[in-house]
């Protein structure tokens, strides 16, 4: 059984602060985001995760680099250093933050779970956050012309 939203790391109990302003959710109303039958995926999504994988078969065939076994090991344990990290310190890094923040997710990501994102959000002074619902870990790249949107209208604010 999953833990009660309360009962997460990091939750605060109230009414998120978190506006129509400043959450987006494309391909799915906001709201059915965060909902558990918002998990299933699109026509659209899986479109455009084809889309994607098309235009990585087209790099691949250039006969691009791999990545190296060195940026492999480097990555993994960029991670366990990252992951070692006492969360109340993250909490407390995030919002040491002024800087206006651009969050962006996707609702499917296996990864890093958006509930993460949300948290992450809450623990911000000037956040925005884009959900993509049909996406996951590489919603930027299924959704790439959206998402660079977003981050041009984010850098000119």
């Amino acid at each position: 059984m999953s833990p009660k939203w309360s009962e997460m790391p990091g939750a605060r109990i109230g009414t998120p602060r978190l506006t129509a302003r400043n959450v987006t959710s494309h391909c799915e109303p906001a709201v059915a985001a965060f909902h558990p039958s918002a998990n299933r995926t699109t026509d659209a999504g899986r479109t455009a995760g084809h889309d994607y994988l098309a235009r990585v078969a087209a790099r691949l065939a250039t006969g691009r680099p791999e990545v190296s076994e060195a940026a492999a090991t480097g990555q993994f344990t960029a991670i366990g250093k990252s992951a070692k990290i006492p969360f109340e310190q993250v909490l407390a890094e995030l919002e040491a933050i002024i800087q206006p923040v651009l969050y962006a997710t996707g609702m499917r990501d296996a990864m890093i779970p958006a509930l993460g994102a949300y948290v992450a959000t809450q623990h911000l002074a000037n956040a925005t956050l884009v959900i993509y619902s049909d996406a996951g870990h590489a919603f930027l790249f299924q959704h790439a012309k959206d998402f660079a949107t977003q981050v041009t209208h984010f850098l000119a604010a």
